[in-house]
């Protein structure tokens, strides 16, 4: 029986960890023995309580932790673990090392983001992808593109898309020409932005970084408030830019309409409530929110970045808009809200690519036939 070790250093819950943790309850599921290193209290220790996936509370404190490597070969010699597979930046350095020292199994890295490998140093980066790893898992082809330009040899990296599971609705699936709606979410959407029913909620789900695009959908939404005024703009989600973007929602006049209430954990619930999605993002891996909304049956608006196009395919799955473009996110956004025959057709569509090709079982399947392939071709 073959028996995968993941491993993931993070202490929050964002889309790489849901990923993770979708995937390992997956190989679970399919008879694989499963276990997991991550951070003790963490929520992916805490998602992963029950599931039958055998979790390694692992403190790691930094990127060169010796000591937690350490552990890490510990564990890999003690359950004999065949596939090592890291699903953070930290965690390929640290599960690189504990390879080494342990007999060196498998080693997968899954690359969920387009950014260079060589953002933060050169050095550093050539040993962890040139020696601590074996083969690389992108999320998308832009992801693949943006590794081989960094130096990386494309026969070590193999696409697998990320994996979304489709709404339930009366224990069973809901049809995918009929988009569900929650009136559990919607309601709790209405209290947070102090909407009524007939507000139109706009909304996106990401960290308050740059490279998510947030300052150009306030300055969309600043357009499109002087002539629909019954519009209320949302982000879910947590980070640095917190202060600069507020300073903006007042500065453009949009206080009240505009809201940062912060990382929810029922983000991926909550998008079922939205009257449209945007995603504004400027540097995109793939974008497993924009999935959530497809699956949902909500109209998406998102711009042309990164692997979003494999998904947002325009006036088909979507509107695409210009990225770091605020007129162009402005007048996508206006053209999905004021054509409702599109809209329908869109979500429609949407929904229908979802289940063909962005699944979690379809994510789980095809990496474990890439564990089985990688591992023949050792012997």
């Amino acid at each position: 029986m073959l028996r995968v070790l993941h491993i993931d250093t993070m202490k929050g819950w964002r889309g790489g960890e849901r990923q993770a943790c979708y995937l390992a309850q997956g190989l679970r599921e399919l008879g694989y023995q499963v276990g997991f290193a991550c951070q003790p209290g963490s929520r992916l220790q805490e998602r992963l309580r029950g599931t039958g996936v055998r979790v390694h509370p692992t403190l790691f404190r930094f990127e060169a932790d010796f000591t937690a490597a350490w552990r890490l070969s510990g564990l890999i010699r003690r359950h004999d673990y065949h596939v090592l597979h890291m699903h953070d930046s930290h965690a390929h350095w640290l599960g690189g090392c504990a390879s080494r020292i342990a007999g060196r199994p498998l080693r997968v890295v899954s690359r969920r983001v387009d950014f260079s490998i060589h953002r933060h140093g050169f050095g550093l980066s050539i040993v962890k992808y040139r020696h601590f790893a074996d083969a690389f898992v992108a999320v998308s082809e832009a992801v693949r593109a943006a590794l081989i330009r960094d130096g990386v040899p494309g026969k070590m990296i193999h696409v697998v898309h990320s994996g979304v599971r489709m709404p339930l609705h009366v224990g069973r699936r809901v049809p995918l020409h009929c988009p569900p709606r929650s009136k559990k979410e919607r309601s709790t959407l209405n209290r947070m932005l102090s909407a009524n029913g007939t507000t139109t909620i706009v909304g996106a789900v990401g960290s308050l970084v740059g490279h998510k695009g947030h300052r150009y959908l306030i300055a969309a939404a600043s357009e499109l408030a002087q002539h629909l005024p019954n519009l209320r703009f949302v982000v879910l989600g947590e980070g640095k830019l917190r202060r600069d973007l507020e300073s903006r929602i007042r500065g453009s006049g949009l206080s009240g309409k505009f809201f940062l209430p912060g990382h929810k954990p029922s983000a991926s619930r909550l998008i079922r409530a939205f009257d449209v999605f945007v995603m504004p993002s400027l540097q995109e891996g793939l974008g497993t929110s924009v999935l959530d909304a497809m699956a949902a049956g909500v109209p998406v608006v998102a711009t042309r970045a990164g692997g979003i196009p494999e998904v947002v395919e325009d006036f088909k799955t979507g509107l695409l808009a210009k990225p770091g473009d605020a007129h162009s996110l402005a007048a996508a956004l206006e053209r999905i809200l004021r054509d409702r025959d599109l809209t329908d057709r869109l979500a429609r569509s949407a929904r229908e690519k979802v289940a063909a090709r962005f699944t979690v079982g379809r994510m789980v399947v095809k990496t474990a036939q890439l564990y089985r392939k990688l591992l023949s071709e050792r012997q």
